[in-house]
């Protein structure tokens, strides 16, 4: 919801009053007017279980604008394949996507988020005066400074739902109050913060973009944030004993400018100049970047010899660590085949980066195949069927740092 509210006041800045809303969890049901669609967001073609999103095919009635665009995972289905090419250039929120969609032919650069496009807020020093915490790693707590934590205030940016489908489904009206307190939280940030701490994505770029001091901390990062450096220095654990507590706001108001003049052409002209496209490009990926999902990289490089051994790999577990995961593995191994993707309760039949899950009890011992364990759940069931058949595995425990494998 902070990413439309990000859309509507660039519409209110250009003028743009007759818009409506489309759900895009129902994307491809739309059957209304034609529109022209600004199409950002987290997208991902693998059925997680427990969250559906129906964006794809998109419908004839719909000219989307891609911009701000996340995509997670390598699997693209043909069809949506065909639309990148017939709808692009894309435009990437992040190098992650830039890079997957290159991979497969798709002409992309990276835009950055629509997010980082909010006004800069009007300084008021005397009401500007909360340290706000945002869903903060409770590990980090002792690394702040005293003079710090006299000031603190907590809050969240989680917003309890139900991400189902069916019955369960988030209705319009819990739609609307979940976009009013995402309201409320910007309006807070910037009426009230002096300096940001956060983890959330979401919270760091807008508030970089009100002119709000910023510091960012994770045990570790994925590809989502690999944009954000731009602006703001990204501190990993092993980093968290030197944050500099003095940051001052970043000023890019001659840039924002810029991109924003880049999206309203766009918007306006439904095509996008390749001059455009090679400065934005130019200008995301001009900067210094953190080892992106440092955890899985450094898990593998403990295991460099012992991998050279496979040349095929099994998923157990699905949730969203579990692209993660699979990205990595097509970075780090693109020559090894995904075999089966596994999970404790498939319900009904679905999806994982194009193959069908399959149930864990139905694995069997194959030698070349390697089994990755990539969720808790998947943990209580996997380890005694894949020892009862002899099977190679590594559990990435991404809570606590740490790979646990019997090769």
């Amino acid at each position: 919801w902070i990413q439309v509210i990000a859309t509507e006041i660039l519409f209110h800045e250009w003028g743009i009053k007759d818009y409506i809303r489309i759900s895009r969890n129902n994307l491809s049901e739309y059957a209304g007017e034609k529109v022209t669609l600004l199409f950002n967001g987290w997208n991902s073609f693998s059925e997680l279980g427990t969250y559906t999103a129906n964006q794809f095919p998109i419908p004839d009635s719909i000219f989307p604008i891609f911009f701000s665009f996340n995509l997670e995972g390598n699997y693209i289905p043909e069809k949506s394949k065909l639309q990148f090419l017939k709808y692009g250039p894309i435009g990437c929120r992040d190098e992650g996507t830039w890079k997957r969609l290159q991979r497969q032919g798709i002409s992309s650069y990276i835009s950055g988020c629509l997010t980082s496009l909010i006004p800069k807020r009007e300084e008021v020093k005397e009401k500007q005066t909360k340290v706000v915490f945002v869903d903060v790693p409770p590990a980090f707590f002792e690394y702040i400074p005293k003079n710090i934590m006299e000031d603190v205030e907590y809050r969240t940016n989680s917003y309890k739902i139900m991400r189902t489908y069916g019955e369960h489904k988030m209705t319009e009206e819990e739609s609307v109050e979940a976009y009013k307190e995402a309201k409320k939280q910007l309006e807070y940030l910037r009426d009230n913060a002096r300096l940001v701490v956060t983890s959330r994505l979401h919270i760091a770029s807008p508030c970089i973009a009100m002119g709000i001091p910023v510091i960012v901390v994770k045990e570790d990062f994925d590809e989502r944030f690999a944009w954000i450096e731009k602006y703001v220095k990204l501190y990993t654990k092993k980093e968290w004993s030197n944050v500099d507590w003095k940051i001052q706001p970043i000023n890019y108001e001659n840039e924002k400018k810029s991109i924003k003049a880049i999206l309203r052409s766009i918007l306006f002209s439904q095509t996008v100049k390749e001059t455009d496209m090679n400065f934005l490009n130019y200008y995301y990926r001009n900067r210094k970047s953190v080892e992106y999902n440092g955890i899985i990289t450094k898990g593998f490089a403990n295991l460099k010899q012992e991998c050279k051994a496979y040349s095929k790999y099994a998923l157990c577990g699905i949730s969203i660590d579990t692209i993660t995961l699979q990205n990595m593995v097509k970075d780090i191994y693109p020559d090894w085949e995904l075999s089966d993707v596994y999970d404790s309760d498939i319900g009904e039949k679905r999806y994982f980066e194009g193959q069908l899950v399959k149930t864990l009890n139905g694995i069997e011992k194959n030698e070349d195949t390697l089994y990755l364990i990539a969720t808790k759940k998947a943990q209580r069931y996997a380890v005694s069927i894949l020892s009862q058949n002899n099977c190679k595995y590594i559990i990435i425990d991404y809570k606590n740092d740490a790979w646990i494998n019997n090769i």
